[in-house]
């Protein structure tokens, strides 16, 4: 019999708007029988995803960025439906981490050279985060780039800076595995995974498979250390810079004033409580077999 495969598209994600079902089925290996299904709205992805889990589809992938990842993979939580990842976002930052293939062949063949892992999530404020999350700086910056028109990593570095010159440092109190840290910050990064796409990475130790997660603190720098700073955000050193803190957690609680969330990149308003849990082993997920860390 056949394995099942449904491909979950959004066909707003990243440049690739124009995709049809005969280019992705017609590129299953022989004994996957294919069907495609695009979203129409938000939240539409994880409906889907829900349902093909409910009717035992084999596979379910999601062909997007990572906003329709963490819509995919929200409807197939501790289910038996096996997550693929085809990246056509802007940054693709869960994608990267994994090191998946872009090309759509060689993506799609993971059905037959792959590997199947189970992968730790987390919930934040009760949302799924399968990659990064965070708050103050990072959020502003994500709620100011899902307004721009132009995306991709170019609009990404310029409304970083943008918001660089103007944010605020807060105040903010950590509670976490029985510890309490207090931190004036700029921002707070909540990573699962390493990068928040495009190769920036802000928590290079990251793993998907530790059961543990990372807070990353970033105390407000000069222009000068922003400036110096952005090679070592691209070749995973960001980590060595003195205004940088990293704490590992299972379960965490943060205080402060008011400021922006986002999960996943997905602007969430602004908050001044942040729960956070890991969910160890939550999620089933199609990785390529010689990625022996992830």
């Amino acid at each position: 019999m056949n394995k099942q495969v449904l491909f979950i598209v959004n066909p707003n994600a990243g440049k690739k708007k124009f995709i049809t079902s005969e280019q992705l089925t017609t590129l299953l290996p022989k004994g996957y029988q294919g069907n495609v299904l695009f979203t129409q709205r938000a939240l539409h992805a994880t409906e889907l995803a829900a349902d093909a889990a409910l009717n035992g589809v084999d596979f379910c992938f999601a062909v997007g960025g990572d906003g329709t990842v963490n819509e995919v993979a929200n409807g197939l939580l501790n289910s038996n439906t096996v997550m693929g990842i085809l990246p056509i976002g802007s940054g693709n930052g869960l994608a990267r981490h994994l090191c998946l293939p872009f090309n759509w062949q060689s993506n799609i063949n993971l059905l037959l050279h792959g590997k199947i892992v189970c992968i730790d999530t987390l919930r934040v404020n009760k949302k799924l985060s399968v990659n990064i999350s965070g708050l103050g700086f990072e959020g502003q910056v994500a709620a100011d780039f899902s307004k721009r028109k132009s995306r991709g990593l170019w609009g990404y570095l310029v409304t970083i800076i943008k918001t660089a010159f103007s944010y605020q440092s807060f105040e903010a109190t950590i509670q976490y595995d029985g510890y309490t840290h207090k931190q004036t910050a700029i921002s707070i990064a909540i990573a699962n995974a390493s990068q928040y796409g495009n190769n920036a990475v802000i928590a290079p130790e990251a793993s998907l498979s530790d059961e543990t997660g990372n807070l990353v603190l970033i105390q407000k720098p000069s222009l000068l250390q922003i400036i110096l700073a952005i090679p070592a955000f691209f070749q995973g050193k960001i980590q060595s810079k003195s205004y940088i803190q990293n704490i590992r957690f299972r379960k965490a609680t943060i205080i402060s004033t008011s400021v922006a969330i986002h999960i996943d990149g997905e602007p969430y308003g602004h908050t001044q409580s942040v729960e956070v849990e890991v969910v160890p082993a939550s999620l089933r997920l199609l990785i390529p077999a010689a990625l022996f860390k992830y």
